[in-house]
């Protein structure tokens, strides 16, 4: 004969079959806590060697049953389980199933609702089941506010069910945890006294309880810092007063009212470690820079090079004008205009954007040659062409330049640069047409030609 045991307030029946289960619900500070006891199978086994395997077998399976519907797990409680072993130990010792009548005042903590199931006659493998096929109790199991569990196991050799559990659940507010680091650091618009830091927001544990953002701006020379503190609700932060030709370390600290997450650090500098204070172009590469014409070699630690005597190409060079033009819209051809440039070059568009406004004519084998070094004469021509298709008078007289033939296919446009200022040639009346143009004489045009245009 299979027993069944209810409990009905203090009332305890024994060795009758009964066909069904009472339902106790209680409500707590709003919330509705459903607790109800379960009927024994009879099954007086305890399979588990110890009373910490059967309480780990309980466990495993009530979160298994949680995940599957993508709840997040119970974590066992050690003062809710002590409350629950106390409870299955008493109802061993009474022979009896029934529900603790004071589990509601001695679940330890802050709690903001609390739930209990109990059942007899089980094992510790099949238990989680019994009440998996009981609603009240699967409820209580299944509930997402629930984060703690208590779980109980008591035996006795006496009386009718043998074996005796509880579950206790109480849902806690979640202990704030310090947060994750920011994610994503990076310094954009990096002038020669200014740059941008931005970020994107922790994810998980303690992201949710932010009060803001802690920012450390240490100079890499000597080690000073700055501090600066924004809200929760900020993803970036300017500096402004920075220091010419100069490496920094930029940190950026999540912050809660635990504390501080670990650093999302990040290094740049302002404008070229290799152009000095004293640099007679300076003024010049650093209005490249800021006009985002030129973004010199960047490395990893932040640092930047210009590289003002390196020589440039011809692809670069166009690059060049077509960032000064504003980068405008260019309708790429079917097919290249040159036999050795393709869509594969990074300069691409900008060369395609400079053979449709007549800026570049090519070679008479049909290349353009876009590795070749630039020279001084040709600059002269793609200048003139440029400032041509801007709508400048581009006429001028013959070159005053003593090393300028007028037979040169440049000269007329080396003569328009010189009477536009934007090249005084050199002290001993020289131009140096054939010379390869290098990059601080670059910058130095193109900052001349746009303060005269």
């Amino acid at each position: 004969m299979r027993e069944f045991a209810e409990f009905r307030g203090a009332v305890r029946s024994r060795h009758r079959v009964w066909a069904w289960l009472l339902l106790h619900s209680l409500v707590l500070s709003g919330v509705l806590a459903v607790s109800e006891p379960l009927p024994s199978d009879g099954n007086t086994a305890v399979a588990a060697n110890s009373l910490a395997d059967q309480v780990q077998v309980i466990l495993d399976q009530t979160n298994a049953l949680r995940a599957e519907k993508g709840i997040p797990a119970l974590v066992l409680n050690t003062d809710l389980s002590a409350m629950s072993q106390r409870w299955s130990e008493q109802q061993a010792s009474d022979d009896m199933i029934g529900h603790n009548p004071n589990y509601v005042s001695e679940t330890p903590g802050a709690w903001r609702s609390v739930a209990e199931n109990v059942a007899a006659g089980y094992t510790a493998e099949t238990v989680v089941a019994g009440w998996q096929s009981s609603p009240g109790h699967y409820a209580n199991i299944m509930n997402p506010n629930y984060t703690d569990i208590g779980i109980g196991v008591a035996y006795t050799s006496a009386g009718v069910y043998h074996t005796y559990f509880t579950q206790n659940f109480a849902q806690y507010a979640a202990t704030p945890t310090v947060p994750a680091a920011p994610q994503n650091v990076a310094v954009s618009e990096v002038s020669w006294d200014s740059a941008k830091v931005s970020w994107t927001r922790p994810e998980g544990a303690g992201a949710n309880s932010l009060s803001g953002y802690a920012i450390t701006l240490k100079k890499q020379s000597d080690g000073r810092e700055r501090q600066f503190s924004v809200g929760a609700d900020r993803s970036d932060y300017s500096f402004s007063g920075l220091e010419y030709a100069t490496s920094y370390q930029v940190t950026v600290k999540a912050v809660n009212s635990v504390g501080n997450s670990a650093d999302g650090t990040v290094q740049f500098s302002t404008s070229f470690t290799d152009i000095p204070s004293n640099s007679a172009f300076k003024t010049e590469i650093r209005w490249m820079a800021d006009s985002q014409i030129s973004h010199g070699w960047v490395f990893v630690d932040g640092s930047r090079e210009f590289r003002p005597f390196a020589v440039t190409s011809r692809d670069a060079f166009v690059r060049f004008l077509y960032r000064l033009a504003g980068e405008p819209e260019v309708v790429l051809p079917a097919s290249s205009p040159f036999n050795d440039v393709d869509e594969g070059n990074e300069h691409y568009a900008a060369i395609v954007w400079a053979y449709n406004q007549g800026i570049v004519k090519g070679w008479s084998d049909g290349g353009f040659h876009p590795s070749a070094s630039v020279q001084r004469d040709a600059v002269a021509s793609f200048l003139q062409r440029y400032a041509s298709m801007q709508g400048v008078d581009t006429s001028a007289g013959s070159s005053s330049f003593a090393d300028v033939e007028a037979s040169n296919e440049h000269a007329s446009s080396i003569a328009w640069l010189a009477s536009t200022g934007i090249t005084t040639g050199w002290p001993d009346g020289t131009y140096r047409p054939y010379q390869l143009i290098t990059r601080d004489a670059i910058a130095a045009f193109l900052y001349r030609y746009d303060i005269k245009f």
